[in-house]
C-alpha cells in the first residue's frame, strides 16, 4: 500500500529519466552560465519528488521543474553557486502555491508570476518570494481577481 501510494504521489516516473531531461536543459542554461551534472539533476528530481510527498500533489509527465529552469535560466539573480539549491526551492514554492490557491491558477501562468515576482519585486530573495510576494496572489485571488490571463498583476513592493 505504502509503494502505491508512493508510486500515485510521484506519477511513477523514473528518477533517472526525469533527472536526465533536467540535465539536458543544460545546452540552453550554459549560454547563462547555468549547468547542472547528471548528479545535481538527480538531487533536484529528488528534492521534487520529496516535495511532491510532502505537498501531497500528483504530477503527471515530471515536467514541471523542467519549465522551472526554463522560466529561471537567465534570471540575473541565479547564479552557478547557488542553481540548484533555487531550483529545490522554487520547486518546492512552485508546489505550495499550487495547493494555496486550490489550482486555480494554471502551471505555466503560476511559474510566469513566480518569474516575474522573483526579478521584479523581491529581487532574487526566495524568502521573500515564498512568504510574501505570493502571499499576495492568494489574497488577490481571494478578492476575485484572476490571474490566468496575461496581463500584468498588481506588484507591491517589500
Amino acid at each position: 500500500m505504502k509503494n502505491e501510494l508512493s508510486c500515485m504521489l510521484t506519477g511513477c516516473l523514473d528518477p533517472t529519466m526525469q533527472a536526465q531531461g533536467i540535465y539536458k536543459l543544460n545546452e540552453e542554461t550554459v549560454r547563462y552560465g547555468l549547468t547542472l551534472s547528471s548528479e545535481a539533476a538527480l538531487r533536484v528530481v529528488q528534492s521534487h519528488r520529496q516535495t511532491l510527498r510532502e505537498t501531497k500533489r500528483l504530477e503527471f509527465g515530471g515536467k514541471t521543474a523542467e519549465k522551472i529552469v526554463d522560466a529561471f535560466k537567465d534570471s540575473s539573480y541565479i547564479h552557478q553557486h547557488n542553481y540548484e539549491a533555487t531550483l529545490c526551492q522554487l520547486v518546492e514554492t512552485f508546489y505550495y502555491y499550487k495547493n494555496e490557491t486550490k489550482d486555480q491558477i494554471g502551471d505555466d501562468r503560476l511559474i510566469e508570476i513566480m518569474r516575474d515576482r522573483f526579478e521584479n519585486t523581491c529581487h532574487g530573495s526566495l524568502e521573500l518570494l515564498h512568504h510574501k510576494a505570493m502571499d499576495q496572489i492568494v489574497t488577490e485571488q481571494n478578492r476575485g481577481i484572476d490571474h490566468n490571463d496575461t496581463e500584468e498583476v498588481n506588484i507591491e513592493r517589500y
